[in-house]
């Protein structure tokens, strides 16, 4: 059976695969890097008894994810939105119907 894809794309989805494959996990927010392997070791996703992958320093990166950036980024204009939009809303006049 023959993909339907030309090789160029077949090549390019694969290196994009592999790049997902092979990603750093980005250190998180305010934990100190000699504190890592306890963080990691006390997470918990609703797993029993089973607990996660050995931990592997390597695999964490110091380097903050641009794509972390930009929804950090996000975040935080929509937050300041949210504020400016609830002090217009408490600014307006209050109309009481009996």
């Amino acid at each position: 059976m023959q993909s339907s894809k030309q090789p160029s794309e077949v090549r390019n989805l694969y290196r994009a695969t592999r790049h997902r494959q092979f990603r750093a996990w980005a250190m998180p927010t305010g934990v100190d890097p000699d504190d890592l392997q306890e963080w990691y070791e006390n997470l918990n996703f609703g797993q029993l008894e089973e607990g996660l992958s050995e931990f592997d320093p390597r695999r964490f990166s110091p380097q903050l994810d641009p794509l972390v950036q930009m929804l950090r980024q996000m975040a935080r204009k929509g937050r300041r939105d949210s504020e400016r939009m609830m002090i217009e809303e408490m600014a307006r006049p209050q109309y009481v119907v009996k």
